[in-house]
């Protein structure tokens, strides 16, 4: 909706003070995610960010880093289940 102003900062909230480890990732990936929206919809002001780091550099980028998280997250649970 063009709000990075707000979803940014509420992001960064997340991935700063974590409920959970789950929660900070799905922060990762959601704050790559408004990054690659402002690539495509580009702000009307500048907006200052506390992880410029996380800032992919294409939507390709975008979509490796996000993969690679979820990839972690499916082995980290599926590791303890053992079919046999």
């Amino acid at each position: 909706m063009g709000n990075y102003q707000e979803a940014i900062p509420f992001f960064e909230e997340i991935i700063s003070n974590p409920p959970s480890e789950l929660d900070s990732l799905m922060a990762v990936i959601d704050l790559g995610y408004t990054y690659c929206m402002m690539q495509e919809y580009p702000p009307k002001s500048a907006i200052m960010c506390m992880y410029p780091k996380l800032k992919p550099t294409s939507k390709r980028s975008y979509e490796l880093s996000r993969d690679a998280i979820l990839s972690c997250l499916y082995t980290q649970a599926g590791g303890g289940n053992n079919a046999g």
